[in-house]
């Protein structure tokens, strides 16, 4: 497990990684999905109005990031081998590749719903808060 603190893109990384209980295939390993994590973190600055940089991702904002990350791997995995018969785990998530149809399955919608509510979360205790004086 990655240690608690400030994180780059390669912690992210790292913890998807051990977050899996399969093999991420090398064409979404090491660059291509720091690409993901990158557009992912891009995506949560615009959301958020942050300017979080790659190399310096705080605690509050790991899980959503990496949520994110996740839910947009899984897309990757059950599109890169549709009409095949397999399964992916992702931690206690397995999904049934034969069963996906189009666009995003419910896991990777779960995964992605768990990020946008801590977005959300985020986003609404920046925008309320109390003066003091």
């Amino acid at each position: 497990m990655v240690a608690a603190g400030i994180w780059s893109l390669g912690s992210v990384q790292d913890e998807i990684f051990n977050l899996s209980t399969e093999t991420i295939p090398t064409a979404m390993s090491g660059t291509s999905l720091n690409n993901l994590i990158d557009r992912k973190l891009s995506f949560m600055n615009e959301f958020l109005g942050t300017s979080i940089a790659n190399d310096a991702i705080t605690l509050v904002y790991q899980d959503p990031l990496i949520n994110l990350s996740m839910g947009d791997l899984l897309d990757h995995l059950e599109g890169a081998s549709a009409g095949q018969n397999k399964t992916i785990k992702i931690g206690e998530m397995s999904i049934a590749k034969s069963s996906a149809t189009g666009g995003s399955s419910s896991g990777a919608l779960q995964w992605k719903d768990k990020a946008m509510d801590t977005l959300n979360e985020l986003k609404n205790k920046a925008n309320f808060y109390k003066a003091l004086g």
